[in-house]
Order: C-alpha cells, then sequence, then structure tokens
C-alpha cells in the first residue's frame, strides 16, 4: 500500500506542475505517445546523421595517420634496405645476430657469423645494417671478452 500511496501522490504533483501524467498501463500506445509530445518542451537532441557521419570520418582519419601511414613508411624503407644489400655488407638479422653477407640468392642471404661458420636466412630476416664495419657495434663485448 506504500508504494501505491507514494505513487498517487507523485501523479499529484506532476500535474499540479503541468507535466503530462503517465499513461495508464492498458491505455493504448497513441494515447501514451500523445502524452510523451505534450510533455516534451524541447525537442531531443537527435539531429541528423551527418555529425556521426563526420566524426567516424575523423576517426578513421586519425587511425590511418597514426598508426596505418608510419607503418607503410618502414615497410618501404626496409624494403629499400634489403634492395641495396650486397656481399660484404655488415648487418643486424632480426634475431640478433651480426654477420657480412657472402652470398646472396632471391630470398635467401648467407651470412658468415664466424670465421668459417655460415648461415643461411632469409633475406626478409635482415634488421638493417651494422653500426661498425666490424660486425660488434660499439665494440663493448671485445673489452669484457678480453678482461674476461
Amino acid at each position: 500500500m506504500y508504494f501505491f500511496d507514494s505513487f498517487v501522490q507523485l501523479a499529484q504533483s506532476n500535474l499540479a506542475s503541468g507535466a503530462a501524467a503517465p499513461a495508464p498501463a492498458g491505455a493504448p500506445a497513441a494515447a501514451a505517445a500523445d502524452a510523451a509530445a505534450g510533455a516534451a518542451a524541447a525537442p531531443m537532441g537527435g539531429g541528423d546523421g551527418w555529425s556521426t557521419l563526420i566524426f567516424f570520418g575523423a576517426m578513421i582519419l586519425v587511425f590511418w595517420l597514426l598508426i596505418f601511414r608510419p607503418q607503410q613508411k618502414k615497410q618501404k624503407e626496409h624494403a629499400k634496405l634489403l634492395e641495396g644489400l650486397g656481399r660484404g655488407d655488415s648487418v643486424l638479422t632480426t634475431s640478433g645476430l651480426y654477420g657480412k653477407i657472402v652470398a646472396i640468392a632471391d630470398n635467401v642471404v648467407t651470412l658468415e657469423i664466424a670465421p668459417n661458420v655460415r648461415v643461411k636466412m632469409l633475406k626478409s630476416q635482415v634488421a638493417g645494417r651494422a653500426s661498425s664495419p666490424d660486425e660488434g657495434g660499439t665494440g663493448k663485448d671485445k673489452d669484457l671478452v678480453e678482461k674476461g
């Protein structure tokens, strides 16, 4: 009973303030729609679909500028690097091996990673040129070997 009494008080206060009363549960949908139309003093912010379309277009542009475009540039640079490889180049592989190219086939590179130690690997696994011609990069590893 308490719920019903509070519901009646709420409905009376809505009628007193000028708001439309909610339609009874058994009332037709048209009557409920009329009551809702009368209660709406300001139009709802539905708008047209252009704002949504512009928003999604802007999001696609942001993704392209921040993600896809830099990745495409890196792929082009890597392809240019692979095209410029030749015998005698010191390279670093994606697995972390330093070596000197002794032979290049179509998609296969043969690296000499130590005297008389050769490894064949895919050409695409070459990450870049070694930072110094003696295959060691900075040369700090040679200091560690001599001290150890």
